[in-house]
């Protein structure tokens, strides 16, 4: 497995275990094509990954903003909001006072590592 897990290969052993490990395993790379997921909605198909962190959307987010210095209006912008809800339906919109909190809290988290390195430095 991916995630460093070790399983027997006995036949009498079955597979559930493993799938209920696959199911649940946070460690499973949703990029590998085989993780994907065919789902119909409205007679199309749509593809999409059989897990959501919403806390790693939420740092995927924030960087966006610091990468592209996007407003922090960004994230309340009406066809942002719609994007998200279509790519996960029970996404958890965030207002932008919660980007800029979310943003802050980075910035202090990376201030103290850099403050920590060069107190190491002679």
């Amino acid at each position: 497995m991916k995630c460093g897990q070790n399983y027997l290969c006995d036949s009498r052993y079955g597979t559930g275990n493993m799938k209920c490990h696959i199911d649940s395993c946070v460690k499973t790379d949703t990029r590998d094509l085989g993780q994907l997921l065919l789902s119909k909605s409205d007679g199309a198909i749509l593809t999409r990954s059989s897990k959501f962190d919403p806390i790693k959307f939420l740092e995927l987010l924030v960087m966006a903003i610091i990468m592209h210095d996007l407003p922090f209006q960004f994230v309340e912008y009406a066809g942002i909001r719609q994007l998200f809800s279509y790519v996960y339906a029970d996404i958890k919109l965030v207002s932008h006072n919660t980007a800029k909190a979310d943003v802050l809290s980075l910035y202090n988290r990376e201030k103290a590592k850099l403050e920590e390195i060069l107190g190491s430095v002679p």
